[in-house]
């Protein structure tokens, strides 16, 4: 019983940390965002500028991945999980400088990913159901 309640405190104690940390990346990340803003008047002047625009979109995938990473943080989930990693794919198949066959990997990475995010919820809609039907009887 002893043990269980120090488990249950170094729990705590990592969740609470977790927050803190999940903190400080929201913070780092509003930071980056308003040091950004300037830098939109240089992608309307550029326009027509590949090299710009795809610096612009490296900038809003990190954002975006920054944001669904506190999310994990924050409520550490499959779902928000799978969306992290659905991401980083995405954006290394956008941004990076791949192959046609790191293309075809990333393509099958992601079609792996949506598929086993949508047999877990499946089988956590159907578990639910069952759990659901049992407490009626």
């Amino acid at each position: 019983s002893c043990m269980k309640q120090v488990l249950k405190i170094f729990q705590k104690a990592c969740d609470i940390l977790e927050l803190f940390l999940a903190l400080l990346v929201a913070v780092g990340l509003g930071i980056s965002i308003i040091r950004f803003i300037p830098h939109l008047s240089e992608l309307l002047h550029a326009s027509g500028n590949a090299e710009n625009f795809l610096e612009f979109l490296e900038n809003v995938f990190n954002f975006v991945v920054g944001i669904e990473f506190i999310k994990l943080l924050c409520k550490p989930n499959t779902e928000n999980t799978f969306e992290v990693l659905i991401f980083l794919v995405a954006r290394h198949m956008i941004l990076g400088k791949n192959s046609a066959l790191d293309m075809f990997f990333s393509i099958i990475g992601i079609a792996t990913l949506c598929v086993v995010r949508h047999f877990l919820q499946q089988h956590k809609l159907k578990n639910a159901g069952h759990t659901n039907s049992e407490q009626l009887q």
